[in-house]
């Protein structure tokens, strides 16, 4: 699992392109429902499937990791600062996912397969999550949580992360099938 130059250059730029929506896109008027489901998650989880059909699986895993790592920085930490073991359950997340995006890249009949094998992978990604963050990392970190930061990990993982993803799949089922054409012309 070698990455050659082109594949390089696209993840470096799909990490800089992270960087920038993670940045800029972080403000607070661009939630779409109060349960955390924001702009910036929904791109993210669109820039691992995409970076991983183009580019492989290996890309995807750097992606992966390396977004949840940019967004803990820019954002300062945040409630993840008080519980540093949501930021692997994040990361072990995005490998799924991207794990279902690479199990179908390249198949036969991969525009047909995408869509049900994304939202598979979509789901499993909130299943898994949902049962780190609530069988392992609140019950370990509990006794060193406020009553509102507790609140605040439980609504965050309630069901934001299955909406986010599952609009990162649709807008990735949307824009993978021309894209991947564009690309086969040059």
């Amino acid at each position: 699992m070698k990455l050659n130059t082109k594949q390089i250059l696209v993840t470096v730029l799909l990490i800089l392109l992270s960087f920038l929506i993670i940045r800029f896109l972080k403000i607070p008027n661009l939630r779409v429902i109060d349960y955390g489901i924001s702009v910036t998650d929904i791109l993210i989880n669109l820039i691992l499937i995409i970076g991983t059909l183009y580019c492989g699986i290996l890309s995807g895993i750097i992606l992966s990791i390396i977004a949840p790592i940019i967004s803990f920085v820019i954002s300062g930490g945040g409630f993840i600062a008080s519980i540093p073991a949501i930021l692997p359950c994040i990361m072990l997340g995005n490998i799924i996912l991207i794990l279902s995006a690479w199990f179908i890249s390249g198949k036969k009949n991969e525009l047909n397969l995408l869509p049900l094998i994304l939202v598979g992978g979509a789901v499993l990604k909130y299943l898994v999550m949902r049962l780190l963050v609530f069988s392992w990392v609140i019950p370990t970190w509990k006794t060193s949580l406020s009553v509102i930061q507790l609140n605040s990990v439980r609504n965050m993982f309630y069901i934001a992360p299955l909406f986010t993803t599952l609009f990162g799949v649709f807008l990735a089922c949307v824009i993978w099938p021309p894209l991947k054409l564009f690309i086969r012309k040059f």
